[in-house]
């Protein structure tokens, strides 16, 4: 009779920074929200980072959050923004926790993430954008 050898794989939960701006990264805001509810080993912090409040309205006195914003709020995260056009000199806020961040998640971010940021996450990043590209 053959043996059967079982393994079992540890998984270390992960610090992710979330990158995002309009409605279209919303529901992949909340399903990473409700996978962490449901097994709170996957991912130890969420932060979202998205571009900051833009001006809008007669004269750019209205300060208008970006929609992705308004939902971390709601959902309790924190939210960090980049300074408007000066993205290539920023530093990645640091986590809550003060452990580096592990996975960078940009879903319809709007900026061009610099390599020497992306170059801090251990496990790469994954990019979700709704623009059909060409062939």
């Amino acid at each position: 009779m053959a043996s059967m050898h079982h393994t079992s794989c540890v998984l270390r939960s992960f610090n992710i920074a979330f990158f995002g701006t309009d409605h279209f990264a919303i529901p992949s805001l909340r399903r990473l929200v409700q996978k962490s509810n449901e097994n709170k080993e996957l991912i130890s912090e969420l932060t979202v980072i998205t571009p900051p409040d833009a001006t809008s309205g007669r004269g750019n006195k209205i300060l208008k959050p970006a929609p992705i914003k308004l939902e971390a709020i709601g959902l309790g995260l924190a939210v960090h923004h980049p300074p408007p056009k000066k993205f290539g000199a920023w530093e990645l806020p640091p986590s809550i926790s003060n452990r580096p961040y592990d996975l960078a998640i940009a879903v319809s971010f709007g900026y061009f993430i610099p390599k020497r940021i992306l170059a801090g996450f251990p496990y790469g990043g994954v990019n979700v954008h709704p623009s059909l590209l060409p062939k």
